[in-house]
Formats: C-alpha cells, structure tokens, sequence
C-alpha cells in the first residue's frame, strides 16, 4: 500500500476516502516503520483532515514524481516539464498545443533537444500526460491525446483542466546527507555504483549493510537482497518471493525467464566472450564496444542460439534486436550507449553470472 502513496504523493480523502483511510490506518499503527524509512529519504508524512502527502526534500523535481512509471529519460524529462506548467500557468483550462508551446520555449533555455514531430519524443510527451492524466494532475475534456503519436506533425487535439493537484505536492530544497543519497538511488534505480565523487556512500552502504536490507525488506515486503561489489550495489529478489507491499520490478530481478531477458542475459554472455577473445578499449571497471562491434556480436549469437528463440524474434532484423537488446540492457543499467559506442558496465558481469 505504501507505494500508493509514494507513487501519487497525494492522497485526498475527497477523492479516495477508502484509500485514505487505509492509507493513515496504515502509517499510525503501532508496528508502523515506515516513517523511519522515509525519514531516510528525506520524505516526511504529512496527514490532515482532508489528504495524506509527503513533503519531500529533493535537489530535482522529477524525483517528486512516479518512481518507476517510465523508462526513458525525456519521459522524466517531460514530465517534469508538465509539472511546472501546471503549477505555473493560471488558467484552469488549456490546450496541449499551449503546453507544447511552452514546453518548446523551456527546451531551447535550458539547451535540451527534442524533436517534437519525431515518434519517440512524441512517445514520450504521450506517456507523461497519460501519467498525468491517471494521477489527477490533469483532466482530459476533449479529444485523445492519441493523435499525439501519429506520423502526422501535431496539430489541433486536446483540451485539458488543470486539477490543481499538483500544487499539493510539496517540495523543499535542502542539502542531500549521505544517508538519503544512498536510500533514494537504492530506491530509484537499478544500480548504484560507485566513482571517486561518492566514496562516502560506499563507505556507508558496506557499513550499513544489514541494516539497509532490513529497511526494504519492510518497506517492499519482501525477501530482498543487498548485493555489493566493490564496483556497486543493488537490491535483487528471488524468482519466488512473496511480493506483499512493493513491485517485483522494483528491485530488478535478474533475468525475469521471459524470452526477452533470456536473451539479454545470452547477449551478456556472448559480450564477454567477445572482449576476452579481442584486445578491446578499457578505462578503469568500464569496457566499450565499437557499435559495428555490438551488431558482429548480436549477429553471431542469432545464428548460434536461432532453433530455440521464439518465432517472434526469429523473424526480426539485426536492426529490430539491436533496439530491443540495447534498450533492455540499458534499462538494467548493464550498458549505455550513443550512436557509435556502447559502454560495457560493471553490472554486466553480475547479471550473466561471470566476471567480464
């Protein structure tokens, strides 16, 4: 149930007076822990007569939003943006042409690119006013936000009302202690790994182990796994848990024993194969592949592993599964890459079982 609130923030009892008052049931009791958890955060529960909501305190906006509701970073990107044009633009009724607008102008002053008649940037403006829309930041009066990602540039679509409910979640700025950086990356992200810029989270996680893994063993209810190296850490669960409060995806399990994870893991394999066989670039725990490199790799394991994929990657391109596999080892953090190179990261090794 907690993650209902940390998802949302907010929770208002005229909306959802059931939830609510499972919601202040559930942080009152006795036995609650919770708020020493989120305290560690930096999360503080706030309950009134008529909503329950964290104040949080953060260093970025976008942590104010959904922990794990998308996987690209323009989709946090623009739901960020949509969240300071609610908050910002006073009129209870607006267009998605006018927040595209602003949007626009808000992208050229802080230097982000986005082609707004591309596919994916329209993607992922979709996804976050979906987001938007499902957690009540938002009404949608008229129209389908659909036409958003047809082929077609955007034109006349859909009018929205501005709920107000994003200005109930509030933010302060403060500076970060080392104990909430190490619980929120723990929280938000795969894996946290480790640099020369914060040594001192390492230096806490190794002593705090125990004590961490108890933390969100409670809070997602769950037999969950501290897993440290001298490179990182990240939380992992066993393939049969009893999930009661959280999301298996959460603590990224892996592989999950879907055809797609099955070959992601495969792909490590051949990865490392291919780097102790060819004298490749290395600089400090991290390797990098040639893009040319990845596709020879990819190529040579779809005709080794072929008999036993599932028809629908069979019939697939090198093309289609070097989007597929690359935005799913991404996605796990084992790798990220630009147009010409992919780096090769320290989790890598974890996931396909030996060290690279």
């Amino acid at each position: 149930m907690i993650w209902e609130l940390i998802n949302r923030n907010v929770i208002k009892k005229e909306y959802d007076p059931l939830l609510y008052s499972e919601m202040k049931e559930c942080l009152t009791g006795k036995k609650n822990q919770y708020n020493a958890i989120l305290n560690k955060l930096n999360w503080d529960v706030m309950i009134t007569p008529e909503k329950i909501f964290l104040k949080k305190t953060v260093n970025d906006v976008s942590e104010t939003m959904g922990i794990q509701s998308f996987k690209d970073k323009m989709d946090y990107v623009f739901l960020t943006g949509i969240y300071y044009y609610l908050n910002l633009n006073t009129d209870s009724v607006f267009t998605a042409e006018d927040m595209i607008e602003h949007l626009k102008i808000v992208f050229e002053k802080k230097n982000i690119y986005a082609d707004f008649n591309s596919i994916s940037i329209k993607y992922s403006l979709y996804r976050a006013l979906t987001y938007c829309e499902k957690q009540g930041y938002l009404n949608k009066l008229d129209g389908d936000a659909g036409y958003l990602v047809e082929e077609s540039p955007l034109t006349d679509g859909v009018l929205y009302f501005n709920t107000g409910y994003a200005r109930d979640i509030e933010v302060t700025k403060e500076k970060e202690t080392t104990i909430n950086k190490v619980y929120r990356s723990l929280l938000l992200k795969p894996v946290l790994y480790y640099n020369d810029f914060n040594i001192e989270m390492k230096r806490y996680v190794q002593e705090h182990m125990s004590e961490i893994e108890d933390d969100f063993k409670y809070l997602i209810g769950s037999d969950v796994s501290l897993i440290t190296q001298d490179t990182f850490s990240c939380l992992m669960i066993p393939n049969n848990a009893e999930i009661r409060n959280g999301r298996r995806e959460l603590c990224h399990e892996f592989p999950k024993g879907n055809m797609k994870d099955l070959l992601l893991t495969r792909m490590l394999t051949y990865i490392k194969e291919y780097i102790i066989s060819t004298e490749i670039d290395t600089t400090g725990n991290n390797q990098y592949l040639s893009m040319e490199q990845y596709q020879k790799i990819l190529t040579k394991m779809k005709t080794e592993d072929y008999d036993w994929w599932t028809k629908e990657y069979q019939n697939m391109s090198i093309q289609q599964l070097m989007k597929i596999t690359l935005k799913g080892l991404r996605e796990w953090e084992a790798v990220s890459h630009d147009d010409k190179v992919v780096t090769i990261y320290p989790l890598a090794s974890m996931i396909q079982g030996e060290l690279i």
